[in-house]
């Protein structure tokens, strides 16, 4: 090989790796779990962005009280909060707020919407409130219980949050 030949090959090896190094992390998701009310800290790529999509703890999730993230490779969580949340995919708004503007074509992935999907149950028969983090559209997606929920009846939503009552227990998904 010749000296010439040599040389574009490293330099095409180094453009390759460059260009790895720069691309946005790809999608992960990261279970993290508060145990005993204490705060836990776990390893993630956050560095475009993060949502919590699933909530497995009673004790209530909502960013920047129970859970949000620290400099760019970690998530803490906090008093009972138990949750999996997606990396790399951002809520809307989130590049323009961080200044990472429409960079390496992303500006359709970064404008995508990650639902928040949330478990609340009412326990003893009782009402319970579920804080939620995101405003949008609310569904029920899945009934954990086997006392109906019935929206408006036993279970429905506003300006706190979702509501369950009369021993509803269900998954709920929020999002535009």
């Amino acid at each position: 090989m010749t000296t010439r030949n040599l040389t574009w090959s490293i330099l095409a090896t180094i453009a390759c790796f460059m260009i790895a190094a720069s691309s946005p992390a790809a999608a992960d998701i990261v279970s993290c779990t508060s145990y005993n009310g204490q705060r836990a800290t776990c390893r993630a790529d956050t560095r475009n962005g993060v949502a919590m999509t699933e909530q497995s703890s009673w004790k209530p999730c909502m960013k920047g009280t129970t859970w949000d993230v620290q400099d760019n490779n970690n998530i803490w969580v906090d008093q009972g909060c138990r949750a999996n949340f997606t990396t790399g995919v951002a809520p809307r708004g989130y590049a323009e707020e961080h200044g990472r503007g429409h960079e390496h074509g992303q500006e359709n992935a970064r404008e995508q919407y990650v639902a928040q999907t949330i478990t609340c149950g009412s326990y003893s028969n009782e009402r319970t409130n579920c804080p939620l983090e995101n405003r949008g559209d609310v569904r029920m997606t899945r009934q954990l219980s086997w006392v109906p929920c019935v929206q408006n009846a036993s279970w429905g939503f506003d300006s706190r949050g979702i509501w369950v009552d009369h021993g509803c227990r269900a998954e709920f998904s929020i999002g535009n």
